[in-house]
């Protein structure tokens, strides 16, 4: 079993591992290892617990509750607290390796190999994590259609890529895709890198969250890109770009994350992104079992359990879309080159056009695996769609002259109802 002091030190040596549960403070420490292996899993907020089901607690206090003091008198108001849970479900994962004897008798490095080894291996762990708490879908499928037959009628089907570790758990993307607040950008700029797409997803967040804790996660080629608009800016304009400018669009800090899609942006704060771990932590090592003896091996396991949960959907997260409305997966033929490119190894595509997803999946050569719904735009409705959405919804809008105003005050009203239910639970804002 790992000595305390050989975990702190954030050194994993070999010697001591034999097998065993660690104790609760060496467990938080291997933990704490494996978050500081990515920049976004050290930022987000980590709770252990020992039960591997239950709930996070979570108090709400809504806004504007001071009140003007009046001597000598109660008047009865008291400010509300409004308490509630975040439930979550741990799932058991493990990372087993081996080592040939050979390999640590024939390596220069000698016995400091395995302690090398091991090391890579906990590093490892903690990326492939945060790529889990990212993407992690349970409804990914096993298998795809290939578009082959076997003889006349069977069709031949083939394992989809990183089944085994994508459906492991349901990842924050697809929690926030099924219940957050999704800003589509794909239609503007075609697509192409602007500063519009950031203040975009500001607009659509209360201003009660955008309070200076809130980042951009992209990926690297992403924040790249964003660099090379800025440099284009400054070359074709002239002038100077402030260097903070750079790495915070918008004045929001950037999260440089490689796991996230280069098709999808997620501006949150950090710490409404949950990671669950279990006091539950073992490491095993073992090379005097019979197996081990025969094949002259070491073997080694680590056990550990996880959940990613979100503290709250409800404008407090929006992912922009690039292009990724519609995805589809190759199902017939070994490769397809046209409006898309896809090969048997690399089945799935996204595409931003209706037409062209329709026409695909027409011609039989995909089949449609997800398909993110746009939000409505407002300012494209005719003004006449507009009224009679302000009348269903209570608006009074007698004294809105402008297409503008009307916008406006269905959009102020949905914010308010979103804020409502982030604060209380579900509840409608009365408009009169």
């Amino acid at each position: 079993m790992f000595q305390n002091e050989e975990i702190i030190k954030g050194t994993i040596t070999t010697n001591s591992i034999s097998s065993g549960l660690l104790n609760p403070e060496q467990a938080k420490q291997f933990i704490k290892q494996t978050f500081d292996a990515t920049p976004l899993a050290s930022a987000v907020r980590h709770e252990m617990r020992r039960a591997r089901t239950g709930y996070i607690d979570k108090i709400g206090i809504a806004k504007r509750i001071v009140r003007k003091k009046v001597e000598n008198t109660d008047d009865g108001y008291r400010a509300t607290v409004t308490p509630s849970q975040v439930e979550y479900k741990t799932t058991a994962i493990r990372l087993p390796w081996e080592i040939t004897g050979e390999t640590l008798r024939e390596n220069i490095e000698g016995q400091s190999f395995e302690s090398t080894v091991t090391n890579l291996m906990t590093t490892q762990l903690g990326v492939d994590l945060e790529d889990l708490y990212l993407n992690g879908d349970e409804a990914t499928p096993a298998q795809y259609d290939t578009g082959k037959k076997d003889g006349e009628t069977n069709p031949i089907m083939a394992a989809t890529p990183d089944y085994d570790f994508l459906s492991i758990n349901d990842g924050w993307i697809k929690q926030i895709k099924a219940n957050g607040h999704i800003v589509d950008v794909s239609n503007k700029n075609s697509g192409a890198m602007s500063l519009d797409m950031f203040y975009d997803a500001l607009k659509s967040m209360p201003n009660k969250y955008n309070n200076g804790k809130l980042r951009w996660v992209m990926s690297p080629h992403r924040a790249q890109e964003w660099e090379l608009y800025l440099l284009n800016k400054a070359i074709t304009a002239g002038g100077m770009i402030p260097q903070s400018m750079y790495n915070e669009p918008a004045k929001i800090p950037v999260i440089s994350c490689p796991s996230i899609a280069d098709d999808c942006i997620l501006l949150t704060d950090p710490n409404n992104l949950i990671v669950v771990n279990t006091y539950g932590v073992q490491i095993r090592k073992t090379d005097t079992d019979k197996e081990s003896i025969m094949q002259d091996k070491i073997f080694y396991a680590v056990h550990l359990d996880f959940d990613a949960i979100i503290d709250s959907y409800h404008h407090r997260y929006c992912i922009i879309q690039e292009g990724a409305m519609y995805k589809l997966r190759l199902i017939k033929g070994l490769s397809y080159s046209g409006a898309v490119s896809a090969t048997r190894n690399s089945p799935f595509v996204s595409v931003e056009n209706k037409d062209i997803a329709d026409k695909l999946i027409a011609d039989g050569y995909f089949e449609l695996v997800d398909a993110v719904e746009k939000p409505i735009e407002y300012k494209d409705l005719p003004l006449d769609e507009l009224k009679s959405i302000a009348a269903e919804r209570g608006i009074d809008i007698t004294s809105l002259k402008k297409k503008a105003d009307i916008v406006k005050a269905i959009t102020d009203l949905e914010a308010d109802n979103a804020e409502c239910e982030a604060d209380y639970g579900e509840c409608d804002v009365d408009n009169s």
